[in-house]
């Protein structure tokens, strides 16, 4: 799968575990031979034969021993290393300038955020100077100002946000799947009924029907409600494709306290045009 810029942003994070891997090789190199140097010092010669006058622990079965338990150790430690270097799927300190065209009058009803929202698609946001085709909120109980750079994003391709402050925490998206699945078949720039109905959906998938359902009057409650019938209909014969890759899953500044966002890059994924909604 094609994760675009990430390959350009991980490098520090590979170069570190690069570094980390020698130090280790090196340290095992000079064990070693210090080893077989303090071995040396304590054999006296017997004919032709050296042989251990002292420390037990010096016996060649004892340091084979010794010694496969210390490479196995090493063999360890490289095969963590290269795990963690060829699964890193998210990265940190990356710019993200939050567009100014957004939609609004998304009416909740039920829950806390009852009310008049706004929401995607936030047009005009840039990740790293590349511009995002188009960008959906996740989360309702935070706030993102739009018309903002936030230098220290934290991004992922796996459907998981992650906060830097005050710790580093890696949480996943609540029906990932699922929301990247409408995205990808219905995602959009825009501020009309369709993307706000999106938008509508996505925050059901996050956080429930009893928590968040858009006003039942008008278009936008159709479109909501095709969008979600369709999604149900694409998980009856089985588990949904995995789009999940295809996105940005962006926390501005790795702050918890900011909503989280949700973009798409024509780099990085495959979203297709988007299908027409309901008639």
């Amino acid at each position: 799968m094609n994760i675009g810029y990430f390959d350009d942003l991980a490098p520090r994070k590979q170069k570190a575990r690069v570094n980390s891997l020698l130090l280790l090789a090196r340290a095992f190199s000079f064990a070693r031979q210090a080893f077989l140097k303090g071995h040396d010092m304590h054999t006296a010669s017997k004919g032709k034969r050296k042989v251990p006058i002292t420390f037990k622990c010096y016996e060649p079965k004892i340091w084979k021993r010794h010694e496969m338990k210390t490479i196995v150790l090493v063999i360890a430690g490289i095969v963590l290393l290269m795990a963690g270097t060829a699964n890193a799927t998210y990265t940190t300190d990356n710019s993200l300038y939050v567009g100014t065209t957004f939609a609004t009058g998304i009416n909740v009803i039920g829950g806390p955020a009852s009310g008049s929202e706004s929401g995607g698609s936030i047009d005009g946001s840039i990740l790293n100077n590349v511009n995002l085709a188009y960008v959906y909120c996740l989360g309702l109980y935070q706030y993102v100002t739009v018309g903002q750079t936030y230098g220290s994003t934290t991004v992922s391709n796996d459907g998981t946000l992650v906060t830097t402050n005050p710790v580093t925490t890696i949480t996943p998206v609540t029906n990932a799947t699922a929301i990247a699945w409408l995205l990808y078949n219905y995602g959009q720039s825009g501020q009309g009924t369709n993307q706000s109905a999106l938008q509508a959906a996505i925050w059901t998938e996050e956080f429930g029907s009893t928590v968040y359902v858009p006003s039942t009057a008008g278009a936008l409650y159709s479109q909501y409600s095709y969008y979600l019938s369709q999604l149900n209909n694409a998980e009856i014969p089985g588990p949904l494709p995995n789009y999940v890759s295809d996105f940005l899953w962006m926390t501005p500044n790795g702050d918890p306290t900011i909503q989280a966002l949700v973009g798409y890059e024509p780099t990085v994924g495959g979203s297709p045009t988007p299908i027409p909604g309901a008639a």
